[in-house]
């Protein structure tokens, strides 16, 4: 630790003077806050209050990684129900688009997208697509679906998970445990939207609505018995 003079300090004979008038140590403590709001040197009057001058550098500890988020939008909020006819003309792909939100502007990030029926999982895209940096802290992704896989008169869930530290994408038994896995855990954005396949009379009366609705339930017994020890 190197000591100074005040010779070698050129603003502190100032300091000294301003302290010089305060009569006792409380006065001079009172005297010193306001020379520090003043815009005194705050961290060199304290060293030198306490004999001698830090000249060390100061490290400190690495930025915390925000994880990325998934943007509400009005159009299609988190947990949305998509009603989707299968006659219906026109394209075939069903386009739920998304908004993610990453403040590390430079990052890549990953975007994994899980289909699932009341039967089956029917897509699983691996190795997953990429978010490229694209200079603002807004990316836009698009969750493609072909209506011809949906079941009619069924529902499916649409899951949507978004990191930049996903760990190893394979398609094996494992799969649905790796889905969402991310190192560290919580880098990760999650959103869920489910399709409703309303051809034909899948709402036209109460019985069939039910048995709609009881396509969602079954999705969800399923998924938690599968991730159940």
């Amino acid at each position: 630790m190197a000591r100074r003079s005040a010779a070698e300090i050129p603003w502190l004979p100032r300091i000294l003077r301003d302290l010089g008038g305060a009569t006792s140590p409380i006065a001079a403590g009172a005297r010193l806050a306001f020379l520090v709001r003043r815009g005194g040197h705050l961290a060199t009057i304290v060293a030198l209050l306490s004999g001698c001058l830090v000249t060390n550098p100061v490290d400190f500890n690495d930025p915390v990684e925000i994880p990325p988020v998934i943007v509400d939008s009005a159009k299609l909020p988190n947990g949305s129900i998509v009603k989707v006819n299968v006659d219906d003309p026109g394209a075939n792909e069903i386009r739920l688009p998304v908004t993610i939100r990453e403040d590390n502007v430079s990052r890549v990030l990953k975007v994994r997208t899980r289909i699932t029926k009341s039967d089956t999982t029917i897509e699983y895209t691996c190795p997953e697509p990429e978010l490229l940096p694209t200079g603002t802290n807004l990316r836009s992704y698009d969750i493609v679906i072909d209506k011809t896989s949906l079941n009619r008169g069924e529902c499916a869930r649409v899951e949507l998970v978004v990191s930049g530290s996903f760990g190893t994408c394979q398609i094996d038994q494992y799969v649905d445990l790796r889905f969402d896995f991310a190192q560290p855990t919580d880098d990760i954005a999650r959103a869920t939207f489910w399709i409703w396949e309303v051809s034909g009379s899948a709402l036209a009366d109460a019985q069939s609505a039910l048995r709609l609705a009881n396509t969602c339930k079954l999705i969800d017994k399923t998924s938690s018995s599968a991730k159940s020890p």
